[in-house]
């Protein structure tokens, strides 16, 4: 029994096969949006064409990019952020189709060069275990104050202040 092609899709069987561009959220405030091949608008934002914006290695678990810095504006986008509580997103983009390959946080600090930032990324389930920075006083007052006795049983743990 014949079969009748869709307009265009025997152009499309012939057509030359392209790499997928990327697209990468970070969460910085304000958020970021960058594409690797061209501006584009999807998924409800407007993705900037990077500056030189590299994929070296991405999976569902980790990925590692990174963003050319030859006026050092990516530098200054990092300098005193603690980068573990960034979020970060990589898509993959062929046409108008695209599809997530990685959704996690940024892993520690960047690999600063002279003309590039290396960013590596892990997947919240490895990445989140313990928060980047202390919660202490005076944001969070809930332990009782120094020198107050816990009983536990016939034992006894006595709260001390902790030398900074």
């Amino acid at each position: 029994m014949p079969r009748t092609l869709a307009a265009g899709f025997d152009a499309q069987l012939t057509a030359t096969v392209t790499d997928p561009g990327h697209l990468i959220y970070l969460g910085f405030s304000p958020a970021r949006y960058y594409a690797t091949k061209a501006t584009v608008t999807t998924l409800s934002q407007t993705w900037q064409i990077g500056s030189g914006i590299k994929i070296d290695f991405v999976n569902h678990l980790e990925a590692r990019f990174s963003m050319r810095n030859t006026d050092a504006s990516v530098t200054s986008m990092v300098a005193g952020v603690v980068l573990a509580d960034i979020p970060c997103q990589i898509y993959s983009i062929y046409s108008s189709f695209t599809a997530l390959l990685f959704d996690g946080f940024l892993d520690g600090s960047p690999d600063l060069a002279e003309d590039e930032v290396l960013f590596e990324a892990r997947a919240a389930s490895f990445s989140k275990y313990a928060p980047a920075e202390r919660i202490a006083p005076p944001v969070f007052n809930h332990l009782m104050p120094a020198g107050f006795e816990i009983r536990w049983g016939s034992d006894v743990v006595l709260v001390v202040e902790e030398d900074s």
